[in-house]
């Protein structure tokens, strides 16, 4: 039992931090993202130098504004790509392309800089070794933020748990909504289709048709939401009559 309890202490430390940030002002969230790439960036791509060159003091020239055109680099193009008007709460599966070109341009640009700049002093596997380390700390903290967040909102008992029938693109996009508000909680997707029966969307378990009933009351449903928007009325109405 002690040992649950550890291990349920550094989660909830996590989403008591998470409700702390999301009391705080936008400008002063998108403050803390940016004070975070900007030391994030950096150590990736010392780490990554380390794994390369084998030490924890790789020596290369103008190592200053190496790292300067990283944090540079990665700055303006998170900043151009939306990153830091992004509202963490809301970030879908769409968000990894842009994670994806946000880093890898401002990899590009490093590369750039050291192959016309500074002497092609870096190999290109060690930009490989970064480029992956900066994709899974942009990518990964932005994730991680959103869980906590949405276990910081979804503490709320007083929230309308929902049922989504239709696990499709509008479904999804409902449920992303809702799962960043605080009036309701989507706990499950209803589909007739078997190939999305068992899988996840958007961290909620997908169940069939026959599963409705016992879901109602295991899961403590109050509402069902179509999300069907092809579906013939009669369909609509047979589902949810009212």
């Amino acid at each position: 039992m002690s040992n649950k309890n550890a291990a349920a202490r550094p989660a909830s430390l996590g989403v008591s931090a998470a409700g702390a940030i999301l009391a705080l002002p936008r400008t002063t969230k998108r403050l803390i993202m940016v004070i975070a790439d900007a030391i994030a960036i950096p150590t990736a791509l010392w780490v990554g130098l380390a794994l390369k060159f084998d030490t924890l003091d790789p020596v290369i020239n103008r190592t200053f504004a190496y790292f300067l055109v990283a944090v540079g680099s990665a700055l303006f193009f998170f900043a151009v790509f939306g990153l830091y008007r992004a509202v963490i709460r809301f970030m879908g599966p769409r968000a990894t392309v842009t994670v994806t070109a946000g880093v890898s341009l401002s990899v590009l640009v490093l590369v750039v800089f050291d192959r016309f700049i500074a002497s092609h002093q870096i190999p290109l596997t060690a930009f490989g070794i970064y480029w992956a380390l900066a994709l899974t700390y942009v990518g990964g903290s932005r994730y991680i933020a959103r869980y906590l967040f949405l276990r910081a909102g979804g503490a709320r008992k007083s929230a309308v748990r929902v049922a989504i029938y239709g696990a499709g693109n509008a479904g999804a996009r409902i449920c992303a909504i809702l799962q960043g508000g605080p009036d309701f909680l989507p706990v499950a997707f209803i589909d007739d289709r078997k190939s999305l029966q068992g899988s996840n969307v958007s961290g909620v378990r997908v169940y069939g048709a026959d599963d409705l009933e016992q879901l109602v009351h295991q899961k403590r449903i109050d509402r069902i939401l179509l999300a069907m928007p092809a579906a013939p009325r009669r369909r609509r109405l047979r589902i949810s009559p009212t």
